[in-house]
C-alpha cells in the first residue's frame, strides 16, 4: 500500500511539473499566415529556334494571323500590313506611267507628222 501511495504522489508531481511547463498556443487561418516568396533575378532568354521574319514592304502590323507555336507553311500569311502609305506611292506611279506613256504617244505622233 506504501508503494501504491507513494507512486502516485510520484504522478501527482510529474502532473503538477507538466501543467507548470505548458505553453499558451495561438491558433489563426492559414490565408493570414502563407506568404508568396517575391525574388527578383534579372535574366535573358534566348530562344532555341530563331527565325527570322521579313516583309516585302513596309508598313504598320494591323493583325497576326497565327498565335505563337502554330505551324506554318512556306508562303503562308502570319500578319496582315497596313500599307495605305505603299498604296498611295504605287497608284501615283501608276498615274505617272500613264501619264509617260500618254506624253510618248503624243511625241510620236507630232514626229510622224
Amino acid at each position: 500500500m506504501i508503494w501504491l501511495f507513494t507512486g502516485l504522489l510520484f504522478c501527482q508531481s510529474q502532473i503538477a511539473t507538466a501543467e507548470s511547463e505548458m505553453k499558451a498556443v495561438s491558433v489563426t487561418q492559414l490565408r493570414n499566415l502563407y506568404l508568396y516568396p517575391v525574388k527578383n533575378a534579372p535574366a535573358k532568354t534566348v530562344s532555341l529556334n530563331d527565325a527570322r521574319v521579313s516583309a516585302e514592304i513596309t508598313g504598320i502590323v494591323s493583325g497576326i494571323k497565327v498565335n505563337v507555336g502554330d505551324a506554318v507553311k512556306e508562303g503562308e500569311p502570319i500578319a496582315l500590313l497596313d500599307c495605305q502609305e505603299h498604296n498611295t506611292n504605287l497608284n501615283r506611279m501608276r498615274a505617272m506611267l500613264d501619264a509617260a506613256k500618254a506624253e510618248l504617244v503624243f511625241s510620236k505622233s507630232q514626229f510622224e507628222s
